[in-house]
């Protein structure tokens, strides 16, 4: 999310709802939910530009875990959904072999909220994975739709 108050709201993710501080930079800050280590609430201020990360013109990206990111994409695109730049590929993008085949795009649903989908090795335990919004996805990666599952 992009917001005028990153201290305000990273004290509260990490304050009132205990979310563990996973890093930190001039103009972002991400927690970790307890699902994943790369499962991360990201605050970022107004002036942040990083469009790996978060396009320019959103203010706020929810994100899908995805089996396969180039099936998703051209399921996408089939669809006639709006891709937002390029897909990212993090070992690249980060210049970490580490991060493998990590990698996600963002499109931009029919109201213009900024939605990330992304695949990566092994993100979640199978029994957590459910049937998403999106026909390529298998599970929204947000408490409220694990405990709905």
């Amino acid at each position: 999310m992009r917001t005028d108050e990153v201290d305000a709201m990273t004290s509260f993710f990490r304050g009132v709802l205990g979310l563990e501080a996973a890093g930190e930079g001039e103009t972002v800050t991400f927690q970790r939910l307890p699902t994943h280590r790369r499962d991360l609430v990201e605050v970022y201020a107004q002036e942040h530009r990083d469009k790996r990360l978060i396009p320019d013109d959103a203010d706020f990206v929810m994100g899908f875990v995805v089996d396969d990111i180039r099936e998703a994409m051209t399921e996408v695109q089939a669809a006639g959904v709006e891709l937002v730049g390029e897909p990212v590929w993090a070992a690249e993008a980060f210049g970490d072999t580490t991060l493998g085949e990590f990698a996600w795009f963002f499109v931009r649903a029919p109201d213009g909220r900024v939605f990330r989908d992304r695949a990566g090795p092994r993100l979640a335990p199978r029994r957590l994975l459910a049937q998403g919004t999106f026909p390529h996805t298998r599970a929204p990666r947000c408490a409220a739709a694990r405990r709905a599952a």
